[in-house]
């Protein structure tokens, strides 16, 4: 699974605004999903700016299961 930094970094930079706190939620882990799927990098948004998913990104099984993870919570959501 992903390290609690790469998941901040990644709802920091994908948080969607929205006047409900749920539905804010849904809408940045549906941005998180969409981008992961694209592709799976997380960049430090400091030097020396490494991909913090990189120690992941060779193990598909874990990224799947995180993918499987996040969209059933996206699910659970809607």
């Amino acid at each position: 699974m992903p390290k609690g930094v790469a998941l901040t970094v990644l709802a920091a930079t994908h948080y969607c605004k929205h006047e409900r706190d749920d539905v804010s939620l849904v809408q940045t882990l549906m941005a998180i999903e969409t981008i992961l799927a694209e592709q799976w990098h997380c960049k430090m948004p400091v030097e020396p700016f490494d991909n913090l998913l990189r120690k992941c990104k060779g193990k598909n099984k874990n990224k799947h299961v995180f993918q499987t993870q996040i969209g059933a919570f996206i699910k659970e959501g809607n």
